[in-house]
C-alpha cells in the first residue's frame, strides 16, 4: 500500500475561488495550497463520526509530526463562506469571498502551536461534555470547523484503519 498521494482532484472545482485562496495566500506569505494538500480533522476518530461523515465512510487515524512547519490548521468554515460569497452572482460577491479568504490565511496556524494550546483548551474542559453531533468542541482559536493541511504525501506507515460508518 502506498498510502495517501496529494494529486489533482478530479471534482470540479471553482478556479475564480482557487485563484483568490492561492492570491491571498501569497499575500500572507504562506507557502500551502489548499488545493496541494490532504485535509483531515483535528478531532479524535471518535468523535469525528458524527459531525463529518457519512455512511460508508471509512475514518482514517493520520500520525502527523507536530514539528512539521508545513502542517497548518485553518477555518474550513471561512473557505465555505468564501465559496458561498463568490456564488451568489453579486457584484461585490469577489470582494467578499476574497475577504473570507484573506481571513482564513490570516488565522491559520502552525499544526505545532494549534497541538500546543489544544492541550491546554482540554485540560480547562476535561470535565464538560459536548454534542458533537451538534457542535465541535471548543479548540484554543475559535475555529467553527478546524481542518489540518497536510502538504505532503503520507506514507501507509503513518495511516490507520479507525473504523468504518454504516
Amino acid at each position: 500500500m502506498e498510502g495517501i498521494k496529494i494529486t489533482e482532484s478530479k471534482r470540479e472545482k471553482n478556479s475564480k475561488l482557487e485563484q483568490i485562496f492561492n492570491e491571498e495566500a501569497e499575500k500572507a506569505g504562506v507557502q500551502t495550497r489548499r488545493r496541494q494538500c490532504v485535509y483531515a480533522t483535528p478531532l479524535p476518530p471518535e468523535k469525528t463520526q458524527h459531525k463529518l461523515t457519512q455512511n460508508g465512510d471509512v475514518i482514517l487515524e493520520i500520525k502527523l509530526d507536530p514539528s512539521s512547519d508545513g502542517i497548518l490548521v485553518a477555518d474550513a468554515e471561512r473557505y465555505s463562506l468564501a465559496h458561498d460569497r463568490l456564488m451568489r452572482g453579486f457584484a461585490n460577491d469577489e470582494d467578499s469571498a476574497r475577504e473570507a479568504a484573506e481571513t482564513y490565511w490570516k488565522d491559520a496556524v502552525p499544526f505545532r502551536k494549534y497541538v500546543e494550546e489544544q492541550k491546554i483548551v482540554d485540560s480547562e474542559n476535561e470535565h464538560v461534555s459536548f454534542n458533537y453531533e451538534a457542535t465541535f468542541p471548543p479548540n484554543p482559536f475559535d475555529f467553527t470547523m478546524p481542518e489540518i493541511l497536510i502538504p505532503s504525501d503520507i506514507p501507509a506507515a503513518r495511516i490507520r484503519v479507525h473504523s468504518t460508518k454504516k
